[in-house]
């Protein structure tokens, strides 16, 4: 259905950015743990980045899309993705900390705690509802893009997302609707922002977005501009939601078509490298602040009540380190171990 696809390096280095925020927007699970005198969180709006994973997420799905594939065989590959991680924080969660395994830690590592028929936060620090709502979505989205004709596809899709809009404009009394509650209605809108953003993206000739260096400076200023708008705002939430995701919008579509300097900077191998471990990060990450706290900052409570930069420092190191051998050692070997070490998709 698509021609080769080309890489967005850059997009590696947003995921590894915003990924971060939500990490420390969780920074409150460490004063939970003990209370050092802390802020509540360093990240107050980082919550409202999943939905520029959502974004991404439906940007890639529907810019590489092979309808051919069984709806079966794209669910495996899925799982073989999403999985692994969800399973090896239940396990680290379960056994190190809550000392027993439940039913729900089974549910989460399927990937359908919260398909609409459970209560949308989970056992694992709520992290887990993200990539159970990503699976689900995803695997609908295909399903339709499987079903139907190709000129009723972006009628369908509008239509989704404005059954979605409706619910998180007005919710009903439990956080949204019978199967539709207010989480999963982000992912459908957001998932549906990247499918039009694709096929935009597949339509337009990026060659003749640009022509001079007067345009690629006003490119790079626009893209500088863009990305600390939204990274201010991931971590203090000043402005209105609207806001925020048109930004990340327009700054998504900059970088994809990389126009400016700013995006042509990040668009490096190292910024792969970083963006490789943004999904272990982010399934990684409340196991990982838990056991600091449990066991690096309450036993010197003292200390780190006098030296806060201290627990931001230990806590990331923690995270990223787990992240890295999570990553190696469990994420990468699982996904060869299926064999699907080329469809690999972004999370």
């Amino acid at each position: 259905m698509t021609n080769k696809i080309k890489t967005f390096k850059n997009v590696e280095f947003l995921r590894f950015a915003m990924t971060w925020t939500i990490v420390w927007f969780h920074a409150w699970i460490i004063k939970a743990f003990v209370d050092v005198g802390m802020p509540i969180n360093w990240a107050t709006g980082g919550f409202k980045a999943v939905e520029m994973f959502f974004l991404i997420a439906g940007f890639f799905m529907f810019l590489k899309l092979h309808t051919e594939q069984s709806t079966w065989e794209f669910w495996k590959k899925k799982w073989v993705r999403l999985a692994p991680l969800v399973i090896l924080s239940a396990l680290l969660t379960s056994f190190f900390l809550d000392g027993h395994f439940r039913t729900k830690e089974l549910l989460e590592a399927l990937l359908i705690r919260t398909w609409g028929f459970f209560p949308i936060r989970g056992s694992l620090g709520g992290f887990q509802w993200f990539i159970c709502d990503l699976a689900f979505i995803s695997l609908v989205y295909f399903y339709i893009a499987k079903s139907i004709p190709q000129k009723y596809m972006n009628m369908v899709v509008f239509f989704i997302m404005y059954i979605s809009a409706n619910v998180m404009l007005f919710p009903g009394k439990n956080g949204g609707y019978i199967l539709l509650d207010i989480d999963m209605a982000r992912g459908f809108l957001y998932m549906g922002v990247g499918y039009f953003l694709a096929n935009a993206y597949k339509s337009i000739n990026s060659q003749n977005l640009l022509q001079n260096t007067g345009k690629t400076i006003c490119y790079s200023i626009a893209e500088v501009s863009l990305f600390l708008f939204v990274m201010m705002n991931l971590f203090t939430l000043r402005e209105k939601e609207a806001s925020l995701q048109l930004a990340f919008i327009a700054l998504f579509l900059l970088f994809i078509h990389r126009k400016g300097w700013f995006s042509r900077l990040l668009e490096k191998d190292w910024a792969v490298l970083l963006g490789r471990y943004a999904y272990a990060i982010y399934c990684v990450h409340i196991f990982a602040l838990q056991a600091t706290a449990k066991f690096i900052v309450l036993p010197h409570k003292g200390f780190f009540a006098a030296n806060h930069w201290a627990v931001f420092l230990i806590s990331s190191v923690v995270v990223m380190a787990l992240a890295v051998l999570a990553h190696h050692f469990v994420e990468v070997p699982a996904i060869r171990w299926f064999g699907y070490k080329k469809s690999i998709e972004k999370v």
